[in-house]
């Protein structure tokens, strides 16, 4: 019985491990409007950057001009960043601007990388 229980509480503290890798909350706090929209913004940006990855993978192998893709993923970060500069004054909370220049940091590093 003490096993069982053991590796019960052994298998939840590894979910929410797993969980606050993934995605950096841990399951039980409640995130703000506020900071659901930077974390949205976060997730395009994310997912334009890996796009960016992936296109100039693909065009070093293939020899394809991916210059248009490029140009797409360049557009999404640009406009979640004016997106982002627009919300930036209207954050309440200590965590959701916090999150926000982070944010801000991670599309400066990614657009100087795109160029």
């Amino acid at each position: 019985m003490k096993k069982l229980l053991f590796l019960l509480i052994l298998l939840m503290g590894g979910a929410v491990t797993i969980y606050y890798f993934a995605t950096g909350e841990m399951p039980w706090v409640a995130v703000s409007e506020e900071e659901q929209q930077v974390i949205q913004l976060r997730s395009t940006v994310r997912t334009a950057y890996s796009q960016f990855q992936q296109d100039g993978r693909t065009a070093s192998l293939s020899g394809i001009d991916t210059s248009g893709m490029a140009s797409d993923c360049m557009s999404k970060i640009e406009q979640a960043e004016k997106d982002l500069e627009a919300l930036r004054p209207r954050l309440k909370t200590v965590r959701a601007s916090t999150t926000a220049s982070q944010l801000a940091s991670e599309i400066a590093y990614d657009k100087k990388q795109m160029h």
